[in-house]
């Protein structure tokens, strides 16, 4: 099973879309020469294009699919 990103979950739920993917990559890609890179999830939260609860359920949804995984790999 290939490993689906948080942005993932949350573009599959019409939390975000295409644009807000992208503005939210192109700002952390900018970060990267700060040395300190936000999390994905919170540049969104920042953005206003998703709540933190939106971000929380999502991340919990990649956990049970990450275990998921892992189990059927055994």
């Amino acid at each position: 099973m290939e490993r689906k990103l948080i942005g993932q979950y949350l573009l599959e739920d019409s939390k975000i879309n295409e644009t807000q993917i992208e503005k939210a990559l192109e700002v952390q890609a900018n970060s990267l020469h700060g040395g300190n890179t936000p999390l994905f999830g919170t540049l969104l939260v920042q953005m206003g294009a998703v709540r933190e609860q939106d971000v929380t359920e999502a991340l919990e949804r990649q956990e049970i699919d990450r275990s998921r995984s892992r189990m059927s790999q055994m």
